[in-house]
């Protein structure tokens, strides 16, 4: 038997299995997100914040405005002041409230305390009287609440 020309060869069997090609049958396409979304086993919004600001200014109760109160004050002058009159306010349990000065700016200090100490803190701060710089020197509660809307430049 003589050997078959080139063009009239038979066939090759193929040596993989049968694929459908991709011309007589379509996949399916899956939409992949552009980025993996994490899965979320709680989610929930605390509907009541466990800390809320005061806004306080220090003023002068004397007529001449003491020489120090024209700077600007700092951390721990502001929290001596508050703690001496949660101190006189409420005694030793007064002074042991936790508080962080978030800002700073002139005479004004926002205040951050726990949400049940609040009304310990505006009362105490606001009956005090003490002397800074010669003269006597009170804090006052210009606003807070739950936001600090006025804070972060709002």
């Amino acid at each position: 038997m003589a050997p078959l020309p080139l063009s009239k060869a038979a066939p090759i069997p193929p040596t993989t299995p049968n694929l459908p090609s991709s011309t007589s049958t379509k996949k399916r396409k899956r939409n992949a997100p552009s980025t993996p979304q994490p899965h979320i086993l709680h989610q929930s919004t605390f509907r009541r914040p466990p800390h809320t600001l005061l806004h306080l200014r220090l003023t002068s109760t004397s007529t001449p405005t003491p020489t120090n109160l024209s700077a600007d004050l700092d951390p721990l002058t502001v929290l001596q002041s508050i703690t001496a009159a949660l101190h006189s306010y409420l005694g030793v349990t007064g002074a042991a409230i936790p508080l962080d000065v978030m800002k700073i700016e002139g005479r004004d200090v926002w205040v951050r305390c726990q949400m049940g100490d609040e009304r310990g803190l505006r009362a105490g701060v606001g009956e005090w009287v003490g002397a800074m710089g010669g003269g006597k020197v009170g804090l006052r509660v210009i606003g807070g609440g739950d936001g600090g809307e006025g804070v972060f430049g709002g």
